[in-house]
């Protein structure tokens, strides 16, 4: 089971759906709180790509799985410039003032690891990389962007490897 800040609402977008703000929210407020069934890496073959593609990376080989039918909370997506980011494996903060009428977004190199959900795609952001990659997560700049806000296995990793500058 998820939660969804009152103040978000899923929308259509020109690429499928999305989830935007309704007023202003301000920075470090508390966006959702996703919920579902963990499975492994070998597990993830065994989805479907709809729900695969809903997943998120909570640990090195562990993701976190919506159920169905998916909840308006499913549908936060990646974006090269967010303006949301990790506070847990498991929620989601402003990482700034977010606007009325804002597609709240995150960047998928924050919680991505391995290739489960790989595309490309102009984002739309003045930053955009193209390309959402499972090792995003290892690029220095995106490391210093995105301090505090990766999900907290990611951190780890990034601190393990010294990646962070």
């Amino acid at each position: 089971m998820h939660w969804l800040h009152p103040d978000l609402a899923l929308r259509d977008t020109s690429f499928g759906k999305g989830i935007f703000a309704q007023s202003f929210i301000p920075k470090e407020t508390l966006l959702c709180v996703w919920g579902g069934r963990v499975y492994t890496t070998e597990g993830l073959d065994a989805i479907s790509e709809e729900l695969r593609t809903h997943a998120i990376q909570v640990e090195v080989g562990a993701f976190l799985v919506p159920e169905l039918p998916l909840h308006d909370a499913d549908y936060f997506n990646h974006n090269c410039q967010p303006n949301a980011g990790f506070s847990s494996s498991i929620t989601l903060v402003a990482m700034r003032d977010i606007n009325a009428d804002e597609h709240v977004c995150f960047d998928y190199a924050m919680s991505d690891t391995v290739p489960y959900d790989e595309f490309g795609r102009d984002c739309g952001a003045r930053l955009c990389r193209k390309k959402v990659t499972a090792e995003d997560w290892r690029r220095e700049d995106l490391q210093r962007r995105y301090q505090g806000f990766f999900s907290p296995y990611v951190q780890r990793l990034i601190e393990k490897h010294l990646l962070v500058i």
